[in-house]
């Protein structure tokens, strides 16, 4: 989700005042003119001297349910307060600026701006497109605002970017990690007989026995190299539909844990933020989806189903999961980005870009256009910049492992030939490589792809991965 798709989005009235205010005083300086709004400001939210403009800040606290007329009887009040406080001479006022967190309809617009020539005052709108173009003239205000958080991932990825097309030393070496094909950590000579059940639990179709397994291992072994490769086994498995949230971001900051306090090994600690970043994007999506739902069925049948009070708990629990995963996300960019990590670098983008695919199904899905044509295109960036990555080391696994990522994204973007045409590819390496699971994987995409049945998961049905094998 972009800086200004974020902004759009905030409902919370103080907050968003503070915003305004930071803003226009970094633009302004000491020409600007704060009021403390708490103990009534006569319909002035701020005052820019030089410009003898008068700001009227606005921002609902359920958007979605303002109609232009709403806002018209804001906009037609606070300008008559204006005008009073023209009249009585205590403001010099040529300038009436209306700030609301979205954007507002043409007719809406040229109401305004009437209203206003009726008191002589020229009336304007900015919105969350001007503060975000303000607040990246002024990047280190973001800290101020951490639930502002993607742009911190946009800019690791046009830094990334930048980095590969000048062929930077930085990013373009293989590092001492010891994370191999298929995510194994370490080999058979460094461990017990444990390490060799592990790894072939990890190379079996996915079942519920062989993740109860592996979270044996994870929970009895007291070898680390044997509970790292269990976590990983354990996470890949991961299904929203089964597995308890808390728990298995419990196995991520386990995994985090290991490889700092046993292992020493920042990649792998960069390899769990991810995952912990893309299982909270996971459940930012779930939840962002049940209150959308909630949000539209209340429209349509005229009765919110949300109170004020549930409306923002949710909300916060939203940009709680936001900060939660962009901070993951940005750590383990820079953690192997540091490192000059490039093979470390390629994994790490593989998450980022199936995260934003995900974002991206359930912000399309409710008409969510900005914040869906972000993710689409962070997805893109990040998965083309890790096959291009691979293909730069000869990292084949990686490369064939990003395709298969790269297909099972680009369906969803209305690209289904395309991801057709890769999946195809997958399947071929997979079977001539004897990769049972990536081949199964491939195979039931494949399938889906030529006839467009998906089995109802919410209904309890499953794969039988034995039949793509």
């Amino acid at each position: 989700m972009s800086l200004e798709s974020q902004i759009s989005q905030l409902d919370d009235s103080q907050e968003f005042v503070r915003l305004c205010n930071t803003v226009f005083t970094a633009k302004f300086g000491n020409d600007f003119q704060v009021i403390d709004g708490t103990r009534g400001d006569q319909g002035n939210d701020g005052y820019v001297n030089s410009e003898k403009r008068i700001l009227a800040i606005y921002c609902p606290i359920k958007p979605e349910q303002r109609t232009d007329k709403d806002y018209l009887r804001k906009i037609s009040s606070d300008l008559s307060k204006a005008s009073s406080l023209k009249e009585s001479g205590n403001y010099a006022i040529d300038n009436w600026t209306f700030v609301t967190p979205r954007k507002l309809s043409n007719n809406v617009i040229v109401e305004m701006r009437a209203i206003g020539a009726g008191y002589g005052i020229m009336a304007n709108h900015v919105d969350a497109t001007y503060l975000a173009i303000e607040l990246t003239n002024y990047p280190t205000l973001i800290e101020e605002f951490p639930q502002l958080h993607l742009p911190q991932i946009d800019a690791k990825l046009t830094e990334i970017l930048k980095a590969l097309s000048r062929g930077d030393a930085a990013i373009g070496g293989m590092q001492d990690s010891k994370l191999s094909d298929g995510h194994v950590y370490g080999s058979i000579e460094e461990s017990d007989g444990d390490f060799a059940r592990v790894i072939t639990l990890r190379e079996s179709l996915p079942s519920s026995d062989l993740k109860a397994e592996l979270r044996g291992f994870v929970y009895e072994s007291t070898d680390k190299v044997v509970q790292i490769n269990a976590l990983i086994g354990v996470l890949e498995l991961y299904d929203p539909l089964i597995d308890d949230f808390d728990d298995v971001i419990t196995m991520c900051d386990l995994g985090i844990r290991i490889a700092v306090d046993n292992l020493d090994d920042p990649t792998i600690k960069a390899y769990f933020l991810a995952q912990k970043g893309f299982i909270v994007s996971y459940q930012y999506s779930e939840l962002s989806s049940q209150v959308g739902g909630q949000i539209a069925m209340g429209n349509a049948v005229g009765i919110q189903l949300l109170s004020s009070q549930e409306f923002k708990k949710t909300g916060d629990r939203l940009k709680q999961l936001q900060r939660e995963f962009s901070d993951a996300f940005s750590e383990a960019l820079e953690i192997v980005q540091s490192r000059g990590d490039a093979k470390g670098l390629a994994d790490i983008l593989v998450f980022v870009g199936n995260a934003a695919g995900m974002r991206y199904i359930h912000e399309n899905s409710f008409g969510y256009d900005t914040q869906a044509s972000a993710d689409k295109r962070i997805c893109k960036t990040a998965l083309l910049a890790a096959k291009d990555i691979c293909s730069q080391l000869g990292y084949e696994w990686g490369l064939i492992n990003t395709m298969f990522n790269l297909a099972n994204q680009i369906r969803f973007f209305g690209e289904e030939q395309e991801a057709l045409q890769l999946a195809v590819k997958v399947v071929d390496w997979a079977a001539s490589n004897n990769d049972q699971i990536l081949l199964a994987k491939a195979n039931a995409l494949k399938d889906t792809l030529e006839t467009g049945v998906i089995p109802d998961y919410m209904a309890g049905e499953t794969r039988d991965w034995q039949d793509y094998t």
